[in-house]
C-alpha cells in the first residue's frame, strides 16, 4: 500500500490532504493581495492621520525622490524636530509605498548663511509589489537635509537598512536622493 492509497479524493479526482499546504502561486497571490490591503489600509490611515493633524503640521513640503523608491514624496513637520517623511512610487520593478518617522539633529553640522544641513534618522516600514512580488517590512533611515534660506527648496540625500519579510525576502540596502517644494515657508525651520 503506498503513502496516498487510502486517501480520500475529489469529484476531479484530485487527492485530499489534511493540514495546510499552500502551492507557490497561491502564495503570490496571496502576498499580492495582503500588499494592496496594506497599501490601502495605509493611505486611509495617512489620511486620517493628516486630517485629525493639521493643526499640528507646521510645514508641507512636496517633491520628487529618486532611488528606491523613485516617485513622488511628501514631508509633513510636526515641530522643528519631528517630521513625517512619505514616497509613493517605484521600487525594485514595483510598485512602493514608504513612510518614516524623522528626528532631526540641527547641530550636526554647523549651519552658513544660505544653507541649514540637519542630520535625520528615523523608523519606519514599507509596502509594494505586483503580481509576482510583493513584500512588505520596516527599515531604519539616516540622510542629510539640504535646506536653502532664501529659497522654498530643499535637498536630501538618505540611506538604511529595510527588512522584507514577505516575497522576496531579506536584508536590502534603500538609497534615495531627491528634492522638494515647500508651500507654508515658516521662518522657523
Amino acid at each position: 500500500m503506498t503513502k496516498d492509497e487510502g486517501r480520500k479524493t475529489t469529484a476531479e479526482g484530485r487527492k485530499i490532504t489534511a493540514g495546510w499546504k499552500i502551492k507557490g502561486e497561491t502564495m503570490k497571490k496571496f502576498f499580492c493581495a495582503a500588499a494592496g490591503m496594506l497599501t490601502i489600509l495605509f493611505l486611509m490611515c495617512a489620511w486620517l492621520s493628516a486630517a485629525e493633524l493639521k493643526d499640528e503640521i507646521k510645514k508641507v513640503g512636496v517633491g520628487f525622490s529618486l532611488g528606491t523608491p523613485t516617485g513622488v514624496n511628501a514631508k509633513l513637520w510636526f515641530s522643528h524636530v519631528k517630521a513625517l517623511d512619505i514616497t509613493v512610487g517605484w521600487g525594485y520593478w514595483n510598485y512602493w509605498v514608504k513612510a518614516d518617522y524623522l528626528w532631526h539633529d540641527w547641530k550636526a553640522i554647523k549651519e552658513n548663511k544660505d544653507m541649514k544641513i540637519p542630520l535625520y534618522y528615523g523608523v519606519g516600514g514599507f509596502v509594494g509589489g505586483l503580481k509576482d512580488d510583493s513584500g512588505f517590512g520596516p527599515e531604519g533611515i539616516i540622510g542629510f537635509d539640504f535646506m536653502l534660506k532664501r529659497s522654498p527648496f530643499d535637498f536630501f540625500v538618505e540611506a538604511g537598512p529595510a527588512v522584507q519579510l514577505a516575497g522576496n525576502s531579506g536584508l536590502f540596502i534603500r538609497l534615495a536622493l531627491g528634492a522638494r517644494y515647500y508651500f507654508n515657508q515658516s521662518k522657523k525651520n
